[in-house]
């Protein structure tokens, strides 16, 4: 029975029915929580006890949720209530391209570029081993911003079990429509006019299947015909299985034989006769759309005797030559511009680029180096531009900001406290010195590197094959400033540009400028926030209100000349949660660009049990880290960063769901700690011109002015207050070590000191709640684990995680040890401390919604358990992640054309 309007299927409320298809009925709803529109995709009732076509409706959800693209309809979420299981998916204004083609035919420019989307969309799946199977002009939505592929409810994942297409062809009786041609449940998995002879014979479907519909669908979309037609499904499977569709050519006569060669190719019998991938087609499209640029076809063609055709084309022609001549004697000479063209290229399954992680071009544009994240770590990875899968460079766990030897052999790139290089035809990284919390590196052509050692230090320069260090910049001149960073070699690979910080943080800024092996005096030209290069032809890139802009340098003035032009419009610019000024572009010599758009997802904060049942959304929404609950369970701490990157202490009271502002810091704010008695707050800040964080304490009401606690030129994170009261524990790191764990007396006249000093990484340390004991996470192994030791430390320790493990928090009673693991699961261990320390074996209470970005962000916690034992967990509210790199060729051509 159809659901009336007003109905709530959890906190989804239905507004009006949409539509119904083989798998569901579809209705337009509401997310009441968000305020959004959404489209709610349900199992009818009258076939809900079917278990196989549950299971099928159970795999669409599995399916649409490991697909992130622009050109895939994004699945929100999925549930079950009173019986009626249901997806929740973006509702997408448009009309579908079986609405449209009953219209007529696209023009050549619309369906190429139509045809790219949908090839893109279906590479993305069959990367991810996901198959339509019900490729269609109705599964396909045309809007504002492009196509959306629709309703993978017939998907399935290659490695999965075999289903057979047909179950039967006899006694078919299902009416056939334009814009509605479905199918019996029971008989033909996927819809018969786009159905491959694969298929139709029941064997699995592949990828190649879905090419032979995209090729159905590509000769639809440029004659307005269908490639196999019939008056039943019997004679429609017979065209399919034994009959070529008409020439396309004879259908509109100005189609290009290159465009035609596609779309049979699409539509070989043979499976292995056809394109290999969707990637392939989309390359091939590419190909026809910039060739095609340069000439104007006519919208429609009206057919006539193709005599007459021929002689009015050659008139045309004639008069078009004429007209050309003539507007030649009358130009002055102009160069030709080399065709400028776009491709994206896919990050390895599993992967993104966090704000962490960086790509930059190889100097002779054949080859880019990567760092992307996957479920644990990043590493290193290597694409060559003539193939299509990169390879992992081997032992690069926790790579970051890589960049190329002059040529283009080595990588250089910073991993655990280290500069190391790597040599990309084979072989195991070389350390060549320290560099604990880097900032970037650049390499010139007499084997020395600059780099900038810390995230607060001047420029070091090291000769590539380690040796001492020297400072080449000096952060008192020629102007004060935090930190100096992103080095970029002239060609004379004597003077270098890099960016001099004033402040960092969400609205960092500083100057460009021109620094010198000679000496540590430098130049600066201009006011800058992002890395900045140069490139042979005389211009320097670099982001100005989050556009990529390329502008005229003077290397003999060391200025910039000319006025900014832009490239990408629209590629944004890292804020808090990455390293200031570090920007997602890179362009090689031979005029490739690459780049990649970084988008953070909306987060709230979410209450969940043990079992992961969330029990309460809170209302605000926004980019949050690192929440900390007071004592009393009454109300949490937490870092909000606002629109311009600025980012804050905030205070949300857990029971009248009210979030309050309580600091107001023009830069950045980290780690806030609630004392026990909840009257207190520390946190890490930064003053004025200073880019290391030190402590600062203020009370919890908002009152008074904030007191500096600890300033040092070490960097300092809070992390935990001590249940009496009497120590503060902080993360410290500085450019001599990585990071350490202090104690800060908040009693008597007592200075900081170190409780944990090692060679390795330890972070994000908590007290028991008898303040005896102290869990925290270190590197020592390899890989960040947890480990408790006794309070004052004397030397015992245990190590609780097996898997890797940050992040950890006690239960309120001390009998259990909760953490992330590796794989961003939520984990917990039982503790027995009364006689002696004993623990239990990890075991996985559920796997939150943590954006991964945040989940690594430098060990610091993205939850936080009440005195219920209740989480309260920063939970993104979509998968937003940024799994593709845009490649341009030729991209000055666009600066020339402006010229």
């Amino acid at each position: 029975m159809p659901l009336s309007a007003g109905r709530r299927l959890g906190p989804y409320e239905i507004l009006a029915p949409i539509g119904a298809g083989g798998m569901g009925e579809v209705y337009r709803g509401k997310d009441t929580r968000l305020d959004r529109n959404v489209a709610i995709k349900i199992l009818p009732s009258h076939l809900s006890d079917n278990i196989d076509l549950k299971q099928r409706f159970e795999r669409e959800a599995r399916t649409i949720s490991g697909l992130n693209h622009p050109h895939i309809c994004t699945l929100h979420d999925v549930g079950d209530q009173d019986g009626i299981n249901f997806l929740v998916m973006e509702y997408i204004e448009g009309e579908t391209l079986a609405s449209r083609l009953s219209k007529g035919a696209l023009s050549l420019d619309q369906t190429l570029r139509y045809g790219m989307q949908i090839a893109e969309a279906l590479d993305r799946a069959h990367r991810s081993g996901v198959i339509h199977r019900d490729l269609k002009p109705g599964n396909i939505m045309l809007t504002k911003s492009g196509i959306k592929l629709l309703d993978f409810g017939l998907a399935k994942f290659q490695l999965g079990m075999s289903e057979k297409a047909v179950s039967s062809v006899s006694g078919l009786a299902t009416e056939l429509t334009p814009h509605n041609p479905l199918t019996n449940e029971g008989t033909i998995l996927g819809t018969v006019q786009y159905m491959s002879p694969e298929q139709l014979e029941g064997q699995d479907a592949d990828a190649r299947s879905d090419l032979w519909a995209f090729g159905c669908v590509l000769y639809e979309m440029a004659t307005g015909k269908r490639a196999f037609e019939g008056k039943s499904q019997a004679s429609i499977i017979a065209a399919i299985m034994h009959s070529q569709p008409a020439p396309m050519a004879s259908l509109q006569p100005l189609t290009q034989p290159s465009f035609e060669h596609v779309v049979t190719t699409c539509l070989a019998k043979d499976p292995d006769e056809r394109w290999q991938s969707a990637g392939d087609v989309r390359q091939q499209l590419q190909w026809i759309s910039s060739a095609s640029q340069s000439i104007t076809l006519p919208k429609t063609v009206v057919r006539r005797n193709n005599r007459e055709l021929f002689a009015w084309i050659v008139v045309i022609l004639l008069m078009a030559a004429l007209s050309f001549l003539i507007f030649l004697r009358r130009q002055p000479e102009k160069k030709s511009l080399a065709q400028v063209s776009r491709f994206t290229i896919d990050l390895p399954a599993g992967t993104e680029l966090s704000p962490y992680d960086s790509l930059v071009l190889s100097p002779d544009g054949k080859n880019v180096a990567f760092t992307s994240l996957g479920l644990d770590r990043s590493h290193l990875w290597i694409r060559s531009l003539d193939e299509v899968e990169p390879r992992m460079l081997p032992e690069t766990e926790d790579a970051r900001f890589p960049f190329w030897s002059p040529d283009s052999r080595y990588v250089g790139f910073f991993a655990q406290g280290k500069l190391k290089k790597i040599e990309i035809s084979g072989g195991s990284p070389e350390t060549i010195t320290d560099a604990q919390d880097a900032r970037g590196g650049s390499w010139n052509s007499e084997g020395t590197i600059i780099f900038a050692r810390n995230f607060y230090t001047p420029l070091y320069a090291v000769s590539h094959n380690g040796g001492n260090l020297r400072p080449v910049t000096s952060l008192k001149s020629p102007i004060a400033s935090a930190s100096n960073r992103w080095p970029w070699f002239l060609p004379d690979q004597k003077h270098f540009l890099y960016l001099a910080l004033t402040s960092t943080g969400g609205n960092s800024r500083g100057q460009f400028c021109v620094g010198s092996l000679d000496d540590q005096k430098a130049t600066c030209f201009a006011n800058g926030s992002s890395k900045i290069t140069y490139l042979p032809s005389g211009y320097v890139m670099y982001i100005r209100d989050s556009a990529l802009v390329a502008q005229r340098f003077d290397v003999n003035s060391l200025h910039l000349t000319g006025n900014p032009i832009s490239v990408v419009p629209d590629i944004g610019q890292y804020f808090s949660f990455g390293p200031s000024g570090h920007s997602p572009f890179s362009a090689s010599d031979t005029g490739v660009l690459m780049y990649s758009k970084v988008q953070y997802p909306s987060a709230h904060v979410r209450m969940y049990d043990r079992n992961g049942v969330e029990l309460k959304t809170f209302s605000s929404a926004g980019l949050f880290t690192e929440p900390f609950v007071s004592s009393d369970g009454q109300k949490m701490a937490i870092n909000r960063q606002d629109a311009t990157g600025s980012m804050d202490v905030w205070f949300l009271d857990l029971g009248r769901d009210a979030l309050t502002r309580l600091t107001f810091n023009s830069a950045i704010v980290w780690s806030p700690v609630i004392s026990p008695d909840a009257s207190q707050l520390v946190y890490t800040g930064t003053r004025p011109g200073f880019g290391v964080g030190d402590l600062f304490e203020t009370t919890t009401n908002g009152t008074g002015t904030p007191r500096l606690l600890w300033e040092s030129d070490t960097r300092k994170l809070a992390d935990d207050w001590s249940p009496d009261g009497s120590t503060l524990l902080v993360d410290v790191s500085s450019p001599q070590s990585r990071t350490d764990i202090w104690a800060v007396p908040m009693k008597g006249n007592e200075k900081p000191y170190p409780v944990i000093q090692t060679p390795f990484e330890e972070t994000g340390v908590r007290f028991s709640p008898d303040g005896h004991f102290i869990a925290y996470s270190s590197d020592e192994s390899g890989h960040p684990e947890i480990y408790v030791q006794t309070f004052p430390v004397s030397g015992q320790k245990w190590q609780i995680s097996t898997e890797g493990g940050e992040q950890a928090q006690w239960s309120s009673d001390g009998k259990e040890i909760f953490y992330l693991s590796s794989s961003i699961d939520l984990m917990a261990v039982d503790i027995k401390s009364s006689s002696r320390f004993e623990t239990g074996v990890p075991h996985k209470l559920f796997h939150p919604s943590i954006p991964k970005f945040l989940a690594n962000l430098e060990g610091r916690n993205q939850f936080a358990v009440d005195p219920r034992g209740r989480f309260l967990i920063v939970s993104g509210d979509t998968t937003v992640e940024s799994t593709q790199i845009t490649v341009v060729q030729n991209w000055q051509s666009l600066i020339d054309s402006l010229k």
